[in-house]
């Protein structure tokens, strides 16, 4: 807490034995007492100093009391500075005009002869009203300091905000929008205002139920921060897809309301990354000139078929499958041609199975075809003939017609075995088999062969 000591007192003018007075009553409250016989020598003090108590003589050389006191007031506010006025026991004349005068929010009065006991009483009233007034600046200032730095902190992470690449929106605990950056406006494609009115379960594509989106935010504002994937909405009904981070501020914090906590909810449109994904995916999983899956997809769908047929005691088909005179064509009009010839041959053969059974090229000119549903033998042999008649139709190659065949080998869970490799290799047996009898047929497989 502040104390006298901290207190400077001017006296302007006086007689040597107030002066004598005064300083006694000071330094026993612990004041610093600076006095001058003229106005002049108190004017050069107070351009280099801040007085915290005023006391003026009224009879102080010209131009006098009142005087110094405009001039003062001139030089610096004294408003909140007490003020006293030393006067003799007859001067209540100069005491109204003083009051009327409304100098100062503190006014108070020495009457010569000085009392020792009631100036120290006037002067320890005085001492507190400037300490209290000297404590309610400092700490206005610190005030006006930390307002100012967290404007500073605010206009810095707005910097961010709108500098970063991202959706960035302010979400308070009711889940309403207090605030986002220029590229959520952008990304979102709707109005600043309409943004401001919209809830997270219309941002987050609408599928999201509003509880849900709710708990999101209860769950950053409880624990701090929050990271998952999400399908947002622009105001077009385009979905996309975005992660999202949220991340607890306040109170006090930036961006936050003192009392209050808010989440800033960070959104980044994945759409490109999503699409790379599935690009590097298909690369994996997919033969880049038919489409269809490739040996690896065909692998992990084989294994799961045979798995589902033992687990539910069903039957399941294999066809191996490799076309009779490709070679020919790609000796005749070359490889472009051969290889509209295998993207042709995919899809008739897509077009002779069911959705959930699996075509897949093998490498080269080889296929082969997973039947999932089949529930004899039969079944696999309908399929097959279907693929050996729609292979009777020509292929149009530069306007010529050309034709190919389908030599075929089956394999069946679980009269042929009960592994993947086994099926493969027996179906690939069998499929020779045919080759070697004439092509453009199909064959099961059996312990004969």
């Amino acid at each position: 807490m502040l104390s006298c000591r901290m207190v400077n007192i001017l006296v302007v003018g006086g007689a040597p034995a107030d002066l004598t007075s005064l300083k006694l009553v000071a330094e026993r409250e612990g004041g610093e007492v600076f006095s001058f016989p003229s106005v002049s020598g108190a004017m050069d003090w107070c351009r280099e100093n801040i007085p915290d108590i005023v006391v003026v003589d009224s009879r102080v050389s010209p131009p006098g009391g009142f005087e110094f006191i405009r001039s003062f007031r001139a030089l610096r506010d004294m408003e909140d500075i007490p003020l006293f006025l030393m006067t003799d026991a007859g001067e209540q004349q100069f005491r109204c005009e003083a009051l009327e005068e409304g100098i100062t929010n503190f006014l108070d009065f020495l009457v010569r002869p000085l009392d020792p006991v009631e100036s120290a009483a006037r002067m320890r009233n005085a001492c507190a009203y400037r300490r209290k007034q000297k404590l309610l600046l400092e700490q206005q200032r610190e005030r006006e300091q930390a307002e100012e730095e967290a404007r500073r902190v605010a206009d810095h992470v707005r910097a961010l905000y709108d500098a970063s690449p991202d959706m960035v929106f302010l979400l308070d605990e009711t889940g309403s929008v207090a605030g986002m950056n220029g590229n959520a406006v952008q990304g979102y494609g709707y109005a600043r205002e309409e943004l401001s009115a919209m809830s997270p379960e219309e941002l987050k594509g609408g599928w999201v139920p509003w509880e849900d989106a709710r708990e999101s935010i209860r769950g950053a504002l409880t624990g701090g921060r929050l990271d998952f994937e999400e399908v947002a909405r622009r105001k077009n009904s385009e979905e996309f897809p975005v992660t999202v981070r949220l991340r607890r501020v306040g109170p006090g914090q930036n961006g936050g309301k003192e009392g209050r906590a808010y989440v800033v909810a960070v959104v980044r449109d994945i759409s490109r990354w999503k699409m790379m994904e599935q690009q590097l995916h298909t690369l994996a999983f997919f033969d880049s000139l038919t489409g269809l899956p490739n040996r690896t997809l065909f692998f992990d769908r084989l294994h799961h078929s045979v798995a589902f047929a033992r687990r539910n005691n069903r039957m399941m088909g294999l066809l191996f499958l490799d076309l009779d005179g490709f070679q020919s064509i790609n000796d005749t009009f070359g490889h472009s041609a051969g290889d509209m010839v295998l993207k042709s041959a995919a899809q008739r053969l897509k077009g002779c199975v069911r959705e959930s059974d699996t075509v897949a090229r093998m490498g080269g000119d080889e296929f082969a075809l997973i039947l999932t549903t089949i529930t004899k033998e039969q079944d696999a042999a309908l399929v097959s003939e279907k693929i050996i008649r729609t292979f009777d139709a020509p292929f149009r190659l530069d306007g010529k017609e050309c034709f190919i065949g389908a030599s075929i080998g089956i394999s069946l869970y679980p009269d042929n075995g009960d592994d993947a490799q086994i099926l493969l290799k027996k179906a690939d047996i069998a499929m020779y088999r045919v080759k070697d009898r004439g092509r453009n047929s199909y064959k099961f497989y059996r312990e004969s062969l």
